[in-house]
This record gives C-alpha cells, structure tokens and sequence, in this order.
C-alpha cells in the first residue's frame, strides 16, 4: 500500500486518505519501538537533516512529524528515497563547500542563507538547480 500511495505522490499532491494512512503507519512504527520512530527509508543522519529542514520550512513541522511522513513513503519507493538521498547530499555539500559543516551542524544563519538560494525558481541556475528541485519537493512534501 505504501509503495502505491508514494507512487501517487510522485505525480502531485496526496489525497487525504492516503496521507492519513502514511501518518497511522509512522505513527504506528513510532509506537512500537518505544516512542523513538526509526527511519526506514534514509538514513539516521538523513532523517536528521529532512527534519532540520521541515522544521524551517514550517516551524511545528518536527512535531507534526513531517519528516516521519517523508521517510515512510521514501520506504515505500526506491524513486523518492533517491530523490531526498541525493537532495539531503547536496544540501550537505552546498554546505560543505562554503561553511566546512553539515546542514544539521550548521547555523540557522547558514541554514536559511542556503535557502534563501533554492526556495525561489527566479535564482535559477545550474549550480542551485539540483537544490531548488529539491526543495520544492521538500516543500510540497512537509506541506502534505
């Protein structure tokens, strides 16, 4: 069922059945180890950095478990696990490359400087296209 619902998401936005049943199926996963939701999709650190990010694109996000919602369709297909996999790496580098960090080690300064760069298609250039791809898809995502 979770490979057909994140096949849906792939082609817009998911009904709201169908992401209710994506959280029941995190939040039961949640449950079942104690509390403590493991990701099954990415990795730990992968995980963390989707949910630094959900966080900023909607504060609450962490909470509302935005990043468990992810991670679960990403288990459910190979497709958007590689497109948060390589999306996540190339945030890390962009990262990297001009702060010698992580996106999660980060500042919220250095955080926001880089997306302030991708959340806006007007910057459109072949260095940040990757990111701003990506975080569209982060977007529509923590939105869902």
């Amino acid at each position: 069922m979770l490979s057909a619902i994140a096949a849906s998401a792939l082609t817009g936005p998911l009904a709201a059945e169908a992401a209710q049943h994506v959280h029941d199926a995190a939040a039961a996963d949640k449950n079942s180890t104690g509390g403590v939701y493991k990701p099954k999709g990415l990795t730990a650190a992968e995980f963390q950095t989707l949910g630094d990010l959900c966080e900023l694109i909607i504060p609450g996000a962490k909470q509302a478990a935005a990043a468990e919602f992810i991670d679960t369709l990403c288990s459910g297909s190979k497709q958007m696990a590689a497109i948060y996999t390589a999306g996540i790496a190339w945030m890390n580098a962009e990262i990297r490359r001009s702060h010698d960090t992580t996106f999660s080690a980060a500042t919220a300064d250095q955080q926001r400087a880089l997306l302030d760069q991708i959340a806006w298609r007007k910057n459109a250039s072949p260095a940040l296209n990757p990111g701003i791809e990506f975080f569209d898809w982060a977007r529509r995502m923590a939105v869902d």
